[in-house]
């Protein structure tokens, strides 16, 4: 593959912005109004948004945006299962043998040592997602540009290039809306083994003197059995904003507690559909209603915003216009 051509298997948030591609960048219960911008060189960091806008204040104040439900609600559900088995055995073999011997005597020691180890593990996995997208928020109307944004396209001063230098003063991305929906997940993964150790020592030791021999022979064994299991649970929830790990990095958990959890996600994977419709009826926002400022706020707060939608500043129609157009003073 060429250096230059997108790699769509790696591709990243700052890789997919080199080429002007527009992306969806899912998003938490946080207030962040259409027409913010974001500096696409700051998606590493925690706020990639900038702190000044390009669009005009009045315009940007009047605007209105739509809801819309393009091809009906979609939702998805995926559940799978896997489950594995291991059998281990392991030998240990070691011996030992020393002998004296004189003129009318000789004795000689040997010795013995075998361990066997088995061990079966199992282990079961369960994960079950359901995603639901309602729709979007989308601009009626794209804003005007300010007049310093306009002069800033026209007039670069540091870069000598307007639109190179429109995006360093504001960002490169603008937020267009919203993907709206909700998205709930659940794993629960179970593990057991259970090993058991053998040892075996055998001892024999043999004298002889002059006409007489006598042997002593000695077997013992050990048997040692250990069983052990483990149970977590980790799980999300978009609209509601939550989520849990019984993982001890976070934490001691019960069993009971792990319990709870598990009932509570699938409970919410169950019901998600209802409670996305049912929280867009509350905020009162329907397919094809006008929706303000006041109510996108509402969204963002309400955990229905899955997802940001932000376009390259260069799919404005001002932006190309008053950085290309030469008759434009």
């Amino acid at each position: 593959m060429a250096s230059d051509e997108l790699d769509i298997a790696k591709a990243t948030m700052r890789g997919l912005a080199k080429y002007n591609l527009p992306m969806n960048l899912p998003w938490f219960p946080k207030t962040v109004k259409p027409g913010a911008m974001v500096h696409s060189d700051l998606f590493a960091t925690s706020n990639p948004f900038s702190s000044i806008s390009p669009f005009d204040e009045d315009s940007l104040r009047d605007s209105r945006l739509t809801c819309t439900i393009d091809d009906g609600a979609i939702g998805s559900y995926v559940s799978a299962t896997t489950l594995t088995k291991g059998k281990t055995l392991d030998h240990l073999s070691l011996g030992l043998g020393v002998e004296v011997e004189c003129i009318f005597a000789r004795a000689s020691v040997a010795g013995q040592y075998d361990q066997d180890t088995t061990k079966n593990t199992d282990g079961y996995k369960t994960s079950m997602k359901n995603k639901f997208n309602y729709g979007t928020i989308l601009f009626q109307k794209i804003p005007k540009l300010s007049m310093q944004a306009l002069i800033t396209l026209k007039h670069p001063i540091e870069r000598g290039n307007g639109l190179a230098e429109f995006q360093a003063q504001f960002g490169d991305y603008y937020i267009a809306g919203y993907r709206l929906g909700g998205e709930t997940g659940v794993l629960l993964s179970q593990s057991s083994e259970d090993r058991r150790t053998v040892d075996i020592v055998a001892l024999e030791a043999k004298v002889e003197v002059l006409c007489f021999e006598k042997t002593y022979r000695r077997d013992k064994r050990w048997t040692e059995s250990s069983a052990s299991s483990d149970f977590q649970v980790c799980g999300y929830d978009t609209l509601d904003h939550v989520k849990y790990s019984s993982s001890p990095a976070y934490g001691p958990s019960t069993p009971e507690e792990r319990e709870r959890q598990t009932k509570a996600f699938s409970a919410r994977a169950r019901t998600l559909e209802e409670r996305v419709m049912h929280t867009m009826r509350a905020l009162g926002v329907v397919e094809s209603d006008s929706v303000g400022f006041e109510v996108c706020e509402k969204l963002c707060r309400s955990g229905l915003v899955m997802e940001l939608i932000l376009l390259p500043v260069t799919t404005l129609r001002e932006v190309m216009l008053w950085a290309t157009d030469d008759d434009i003073i």
